[in-house]
């Protein structure tokens, strides 16, 4: 999320794109509800945000 954020896709976009992801595959996730696996997954986003250190390598399987 965080390197389509920097390529510059909306959050907004990111965070539904994520929401509907979950609730297409709910079996996969285990018994943790859906919502509650959206929050966790926003929350380490930001974290992950405010660390910076997902910035030193940005290449990706694309090689970009």
């Amino acid at each position: 999320m965080l390197r389509m954020q920097r390529r510059g896709y909306r959050l907004s976009i990111l965070r539904r794109k994520l929401q509907h992801h979950i609730k297409l595959f709910p079996d996969t996730f285990g018994d943790v509800s859906a919502l509650h696996l959206y929050k966790d997954i926003m929350r380490c986003v930001e974290e992950l945000a405010g660390m910076g250190a997902w910035e030193v390598d940005s290449r990706d399987w694309t090689g970009m």
